[in-house]
């Protein structure tokens, strides 16, 4: 989402080459979602209704329950704001 929009999104995105199983994504402030299985290159988004002027940080698989070549590209952090 922009930084003036009334809610939120994220998207959790498979850069492997094999298919990632379900996982749970957390995203601070806002909650948890169950992240279904995602084939190789494909995405899956996520959102939510409220707006908090604050700086997200979201997890995937923060309790490494999928086996990854890359282990440290699970979070992201985003500044948001409201209008």
């Amino acid at each position: 989402s922009g930084s003036n929009d009334q809610s939120g999104s994220r998207s959790v995105t498979n850069r492997g080459t094999a298919i990632a199983g379900p996982s749970v994504l957390t995203i601070s402030f806002v909650g948890t979602f169950k992240v279904p299985s995602i084939a190789p290159g494909a995405s899956v988004t996520f959102r939510w209704s409220t707006c908090r002027v604050v700086i997200y940080t979201a997890v995937a698989d923060q309790t490494q329950v999928i086996a990854e070549s890359d282990e440290t590209n699970n979070t992201a952090t985003r500044r948001n704001t409201c209008t």
